[in-house]
């Protein structure tokens, strides 16, 4: 039974790669596949197995071909993504450099203790000189270092703005088991994420007539500005009302990585849920860094002084070892893992 799922599943995944190199549209590939699937049944009334099977497996092909179409229709031909993918579109955006992004605020600026987030959806962005259409999300966040910054007063939802920033797709840095930003903000429509240097590089275009989401964004806005002023300073009772009552989750998001000096740790080293300085990105907490200074103090003396290191290249191999039977043991409870 595996041999015939196999041929399938390779017609199927052959019909992408076709697709995915000389789009066809899913039109024709529908017609191809409905003809395939009609002459298989022919032929096999016929008594003519073999004929069938292969025109069943051209149906397969055509099948894959117009999944691939179909997804990819459902992305604009103008969508950031596919923009900044594209190696040999007309207009394909450089996102190395700085880039003057247009859109609409998506909800009102956030204020948070790290300084203030914008959600922008994109229609428009200028790249070398030439306004280009676009579509997509784009998150600006501006930074306030050690003080929350000033920002642009009087934005709301609906919004007109221009960005000057440098934006790029989220990344995951291939580590599998750290968290998944990419796909938390694909859930979210954010496409493009970036920092604004300054509050000057955010500026307001105009001021358009709001939707009614953007009108309900509004007034979300409101209230978590309410609850803000209601609970100033309060920043854990302040998260955890965000959330329950409004469904917020700014406070409890991790994707920033803020750099602790190991060597001289402030006092407060300790985060919680309101996002305070030495934020982790992969855990929501971080109580006692001792061990992590250990390792890094003794990595630094191994270059500086030649000391032998306390975990070599060979220990860390055994721990990866230990860590791959673990997952192999719970993917697998009823086999024994030998190391």
């Amino acid at each position: 039974m595996k041999l015939p799922t196999l041929w399938i599943a390779a017609a199927f995944a052959a019909g992408i790669g076709v697709s995915s190199r000389w789009a066809a549209s899913p039109k024709i590939c529908f017609a191809a596949a409905s003809i395939a699937i009609l002459l298989a049944g022919i032929l096999l009334w016929r008594q003519l197995v073999a004929a069938a099977w292969v025109l069943a497996l051209t149906c397969w092909t055509a099948l894959g071909a117009l999944a691939f179409g179909v997804e990819r229709s459902a992305v604009p031909a103008n969508h950031v993504t596919r923009l900044i993918s594209s190696a040999t579109g007309a207009l394909p955006l450089d996102t190395s450099e700085p880039l003057r992004w247009r859109g609409r605020l998506r909800e009102d600026p956030m204020t948070l203790p790290w300084g203030h987030r914008y959600e922008i959806e994109l229609e428009e962005v200028e790249a070398a000189g030439t306004p280009i259409a676009v579509r997509g999300g784009l998150r600006a966040n501006l930074y306030g270092g050690g003080k929350v910054v000033e920002a642009p007063p009087g934005l709301r939802a609906g919004d007109r703005v221009e960005a000057l920033v440098r934006a790029r797709p989220p990344r995951n840095f291939l580590d599998p088991g750290a968290f998944d930003l990419q796909g938390f903000l694909a859930r979210q429509n954010v496409d493009l994420i970036g920092s604004l240097r300054s509050a000057d590089l955010l500026s307001l275009v105009d001021r358009p007539s709001p939707t009614l989401l953007q009108r309900l964004a509004r007034a979300r806005g409101d209230m978590l500005a309410r609850l803000d002023s209601l609970f100033a300073g309060q920043h854990e009772q302040k998260a955890l009302l965000r959330a329950m009552l409004l469904g917020d989750r700014s406070f409890v998001e991790h994707d920033r990585v803020v750099a602790v000096d190991f060597r001289n740790p402030p006092p407060n080293i300790a985060t919680n849920v309101s996002g305070d300085a030495n934020q982790s990105a992969s855990s929501a907490a971080v109580t006692d860094i001792s061990a992590h200074k250990a390792v890094i103090e003794n990595f630094l003396s191994a270059i500086t002084n030649k000391t032998p290191l306390a975990c070599d290249g060979a220990e860390g191999r055994r721990s990866l070892a230990l860590v791959e039977a673990i997952y192999r043991a719970a993917k697998q409870p009823e086999r024994a893992i030998i190391l």
